[in-house]
């Protein structure tokens, strides 16, 4: 029996072939693709932990200027009330 590279045998055995390669290819990619996504995953979880603290610290800052704020508004009326009322007699 001679080898005939134009047979169906040998063209189906050269087709299977390179679709076993090609799944294999695609089964490393989409290995590599979940790695990468679940490197990124990690990272945007990372990052938005930072950017809520952040936000945090940001609305706790304004939460002290309202406060010293008012501190200061209520400390200059009650001056300016015993200004006047001991001062206006």
């Amino acid at each position: 029996m001679s080898y005939d590279p134009n047979s169906s045998d040998s063209m189906f055995s050269r087709v299977l072939t390179r679709l076993d390669e090609q799944d294999r290819n695609t089964s490393k990619t989409n290995a590599e693709f979940l790695l990468i996504l679940n490197d990124i995953r990690s990272e945007a979880r990372r990052t938005n932990g930072r950017v809520t603290k952040l936000e945090t610290a940001q609305e706790v800052g304004k939460a002290k200027i309202a406060v010293l704020a008012t501190a200061v508004s209520a400390a200059v009326g009650v001056a300016g009330w015993a200004a006047n009322t001991l001062l206006g007699k």
